[in-house]
């Protein structure tokens, strides 16, 4: 994770410190139980900001956004009324929204900085299909009706595990995070890929 400049006053400002960082990361998911059974490999984006709460940067405060798609399917259909000649696609992605946080410690300074963070907060299922042109070049790519199909709003808990490696010897600006999540979230509604 990208950290600051260590900051040597009692109290600095949180901006502008060293006490704030941030990072962006690509996701992977790899569904487990009945989720996985029914449902495939997810892909996202994600985010992570951490506080920096003491000056050695062993206690922080961890708080993660991410999106998922964990299925999407598109499938011509005829236009109704048409006799077939005017052709529609109908989009379906099934997605996951989790914002969770928590406390961290370690992974914000040194050379090669382990941590461990406990996370808790919550996720957002939902499952949308679309319906647009083929040719949809004409409304910017939007589609012309939508329906949210499922959707459930759940408590999200787990954990993060990594290395924070120093990818600068002068600083502690830019980090490289070698890291995983774990997220379980319980009694969840969603609709499958098809």
């Amino acid at each position: 994770l990208p950290n600051g400049a260590l900051a040597q006053s009692d109290r600095p400002a949180a901006i502008g410190s060293g006490r704030l960082s941030g990072a962006v990361h690509l996701q992977v998911t790899e569904p487990k139980g009945d989720f996985g059974k029914n449902t495939g490999t997810g892909f996202g984006l994600g985010a992570v900001g951490l506080w920096r709460l003491d000056a050695n940067g062993v206690a922080n405060l961890r708080a993660d956004m991410g999106f998922i798609t964990y299925g999407s399917k598109t499938r011509r259909i005829d236009f109704a009324n048409t006799g077939g000649l005017v052709k529609l696609d109908l989009r379906t992605t099934s997605n996951i929204f989790s914002m969770v946080g928590g406390p961290q410690i370690g992974g914000t300074a040194g050379p090669v900085a382990p941590y461990v963070a406990l996370l808790g907060g919550f996720s957002v299922f939902w499952t949308e299909s679309s319906v647009e042109g083929s040719n949809n070049s004409s409304n910017n790519g939007e589609p012309f009706a939508s329906t949210t199909n499922a959707s459930d709003f759940v408590p999200a808990y787990g954990g993060a595990a990594g290395l924070a490696i120093r990818a600068y010897e002068r600083t502690d600006r830019l980090r490289l995070d070698l890291g995983a999540r774990y997220l379980r979230h319980d009694d969840v509604s969603y609709l499958n890929e098809e």
